[in-house]
């Protein structure tokens, strides 16, 4: 934080917050750095095995983005999803969750009916279509311990899953 406000806040583009030895699952306190003219030019975001404690709403201009929270609601993950459909410069957005959370999955299954099961590496995620544009859908993988989306072309959708509004 202490160079931040030295640089060029029209030079940054990408922020990486990486951990240093012994501060696996600290919080990274990040509530003046969100402040900074740097935070809202920057277009990509990567915070690897910090949890945050900025609000959600703080990273929706990011275009790409990899975050840690300890948690997050399903008004959260709403809000991240109207987000994303609405941002036509969005392309990918990963929360990992310290805690993990089964509840997210049930409800969106309530609310968007039963998920398409898709495997992405080693992680099962269910997964819900949204339509984005006429070329492109919103991908929203969900899982215990991760909330991703991401756009992609509609010829990723397989056969017979249905893509929502």
């Amino acid at each position: 934080m202490a160079i931040l406000p030295f640089l060029d806040e029209k030079s940054i583009e990408n922020l990486n917050f990486l951990d240093a030895i012994g501060t696996w699952g600290r919080e990274l306190e990040i509530e003046n750095i969100v402040e900074l003219p740097h935070w809202n030019s920057a277009t990509e975001i990567s915070i690897s095995k910090f949890s945050v404690s900025a609000p959600i709403q703080k990273f929706f201009h990011f275009k790409n983005g990899s975050i840690f929270l300890k948690s997050i609601s399903t008004d959260d993950i709403i809000l991240m999803k109207n987000n994303s459909m609405n941002s036509p410069n969005f392309v990918e957005f990963n929360v990992y969750l310290s805690v993990k959370n089964t509840e997210n999955q049930e409800f969106f299954i309530d609310k968007y009916g039963l998920p398409y099961f898709y495997q992405k590496y080693w992680t099962k995620y269910a997964a819900w279509f949204f339509k984005k544009d006429n070329e492109t859908v919103l991908r929203m993988l969900i899982d215990s311990s991760n909330v991703l989306f991401e756009r992609v072309g509609k010829e990723s959708v397989p056969e017979g899953v249905l893509i929502l509004e």
